[in-house]
């Protein structure tokens, strides 16, 4: 993903509304880019200073938000790879279970 396609999708990522393949892309290349992380710390600042308006509340650490909001996308993202990586694992065992068990049952004569 490209600073240009960063730019476009800002506003998707403070509005959570970005699907995992490209969220994963979105803060890879935010992670890497100082430029764009300059630019998303900016514009999350200010949706947030709007949104406090439209609220009348005050928000401390706008800046700390946006790390944590960015460290919780990332800890969510290894959740999911973690549970597609769990899901292959008891799908091969199951697979490798069946073998077994059409295996021994020829080996064997029963059924």
């Amino acid at each position: 993903m490209d600073c240009i396609e960063v730019q476009g999708l800002m506003n998707q990522f403070i509005d959570d509304k970005l699907d995992e393949k490209t969220l994963t892309e979105f803060l890879e290349h935010v992670k890497h880019c100082p430029s764009c992380y300059d630019d998303l710390e900016a514009t999350y600042t200010v949706m947030a200073v709007l949104r406090l308006l439209d609220d009348e509340e005050e928000t401390p650490e706008l800046l700390r938000a946006l790390d944590r909001r960015i460290e919780e996308k990332e800890n969510w993202l290894k959740q999911q790879r973690r549970n597609r990586f769990l899901k292959k694992v008891v799908g091969l065992l199951a697979g490798l279970a069946a073998v077994f068990l059409i295996f021994s049952m020829i080996m064997f004569g029963i059924g």
